[in-house]
């Protein structure tokens, strides 16, 4: 190698996305589920990734409700297969009550907006609160909605 190649590989700065796999592929190897993670700076000194670039890739992993991370909780974990996210549960449940009621009619979109903000999420977070709801048949995503892409009642409920 060049020295002008190991001068651009010694300086090369990583992507998130690089730091996302790295991450993962940590805790798929090193964690199991429902036990808690290293810390922020554990994983900075035994990954060699910036903080700024684990803490993104922690948050990344949390929107996608692989793990519980928040920085002001201390209890970071890995999520059991088929638990659902703590700050995931009063939208799951406020959605069965609407359904069950009625106030959620078959083929109605979602309103995740107003959801994200009557529980507190971020709107990339709906879709991870929403997968129980996908999985147990009481929605379903439809790329092609009536009222554009997006989580819709189902039918036949």
């Amino acid at each position: 190698m060049t020295k002008a190649a190991e001068r651009d590989d010694a300086t090369r700065v990583p992507s998130r996305d690089e730091a996302l796999r790295a991450v993962r592929r940590y805790i798929t190897t090193y964690c199991r589920s429902g036990e808690q993670l290293p810390t922020l700076g554990d994983l900075h000194e035994e990954l060699s990734y910036s903080k700024a670039l684990i803490r993104g890739a922690l948050t990344r992993l949390d929107t996608a409700g692989l793990i519980v991370w928040c920085r002001a909780w201390t209890a970071t974990r890995v999520l059991k297969p088929g638990e659902i996210h703590p700050a995931d549960v009063g939208l799951d449940r406020s959605v069965r009550e609407r359904i069950s009621s009625g106030y959620y009619q078959p083929g109605q979109a979602l309103p995740t907006g107003l959801l994200a903000d009557e529980h507190d999420l971020s709107v990339e977070e709906v879709p991870r609160a929403c997968r129980h709801l996908v999985r147990d048949g009481l929605l379903h995503h439809d790329d092609h909605g009536p009222f554009g892409p997006g989580l819709y009642v189902s039918a036949g409920i």
